[in-house]
């Protein structure tokens, strides 16, 4: 008589089911893959921009300019081959979206689909710049309230003398 070798049908379908279970719970949350590869793309944005800042800080400095609350680089004004339409406040630059493109080159200030990230209004104060993907905005405006990183510029305050530093704030996407 041949022994019989092998999984019985009972076998099989309890560990249909066990894998069947298990997809279902752990499915959302690979799902959800293209909102975490979008809030990292809002970090790697933000670190890139601090760098370029850093480094727009640094040859402001070699200039003496990194105190000033108003420096323009703009053709026939004040001329810099690093940045020619550009606007710093104490060093870093101002609220000004045509800044960055000259800051870093994945940035566009012009509605462009074919751009990785595009720079326009949407913050709730006149001296915010947003960041963001391309699809998030209608024209220069921001159409969405989260998945954007928020840049708020340096600037004075006029009761202490002291210069308020720029922020980043990165708001996830959902």
């Amino acid at each position: 008589m041949k022994k019989a070798s092998g999984f019985t049908l009972i076998e099989l379908v309890v560990v249909i089911v066990i894998l069947g279970v298990l997809a279902v719970t752990v499915a959302p949350r690979f799902l959800n893959l293209q909102t975490d590869a979008k809030n990292s793309a809002l970090l790697g944005l933000k670190g890139a921009l601090e760098s370029a800042m850093a480094v727009s800080y640094g040859k402001l400095a070699i200039d003496g300019l990194e105190n000033d609350g108003n420096v323009f680089f703009f053709p026939g004004v004040r001329e810099a081959d690093w940045c020619e339409r550009c606007y710093f406040m104490y060093g870093y630059p101002g609220n000004s979206s045509m800044t960055f493109p000259y800051l870093l080159s994945e940035i566009t200030a012009t509605p462009n689909e074919d751009s990785d990230w595009f720079v326009g209004a949407g913050g709730a104060k006149p001296d915010q710049i947003i960041f963001s993907f391309p699809e998030r905005f209608e024209g220069t405006v921001l159409n969405s309230d989260n998945c954007y990183l928020q840049y708020t510029a340096s600037k004075l305050d006029i009761e202490t003398q002291q210069v308020t530093p720029y922020t980043l704030e990165v708001i996830p996407c959902e």
